[in-house]
């Protein structure tokens, strides 16, 4: 098994890169770091996704129009902002 490591210098490490060789895969995997970002630690944040989840549930269950759904978690959102 392997672990995706959690900075990029680790990929310098001895014995990395024969693993990548190695194990079929691993470097497309490891590519994909280059494209990676981490989502802010806040507490609006956290919400904001949560109202989004909660939109994105109603669209999947047909319940209304991702066009709704999105303008209604943008006014959720925009009234925690504002408090």
């Amino acid at each position: 098994t392997f672990y995706v490591p959690a900075r990029k210098s680790s990929l310098q490490k001895p014995g990395y890169a024969e693993m990548i060789e190695r194990i079929p895969g691993l470097k497309d995997e490891l590519a994909q770091l280059d494209y990676m970002s981490f989502e802010p630690k806040s507490e609006e944040w956290f919400n904001g996704r949560k109202v989004l989840g909660e939109g994105l549930e109603k669209v999947m269950r047909g319940q209304m129009s991702a066009k709704a759904a999105l303008d209604e978690a943008a006014a959720k959102v925009e009234k925690e902002l504002k408090k």
